[in-house]
């Protein structure tokens, strides 16, 4: 059995990929194709997977407040998060800005320290 979208519930909250309505952003239609041809037995191997070569690598974390203090691996979603050309237009413009006022600080504190 293949994945269908129209079963995905979003519920109360935003989803980048799917609509409200069970439908794939347009920004996402090649990766909705993609994972709609997985069985869902499929995409939880492949999670599963993931989860524990992120394991042996050693990419985890610790919850120091933790009483257990486990180790945790760090989140890994197989369905990536695609950023439109509309989007990355307006992140680019705010990380351009970002990075100009990190270089303009950094130049101050190494030379004249106003």
């Amino acid at each position: 059995m293949t994945f269908n979208w129209s079963d995905y519930q979003t519920g109360p909250f935003y989803d980048e990929m799917i609509t409200p309505l069970g439908h794939p952003r347009a920004a996402y239609d090649v990766v909705a194709q993609y994972f709609s041809s997985k069985s869902i037995k499929n995409l939880q191997d492949r999670q599963s997977y993931v989860n524990k070569l992120l394991l042996s690598l050693g990419i985890t974390f610790n919850v120091y407040h933790d009483e257990d203090g486990t180790e945790r691996i760090f989140p890994f979603d197989l369905i990536p998060r695609v950023v439109s050309s509309v989007e990355w237009d307006h992140i680019e413009k705010g990380l351009i800005q970002r990075i100009e006022a990190l270089n303009a600080f950094i130049d101050d504190v190494y030379h004249r320290q106003h």
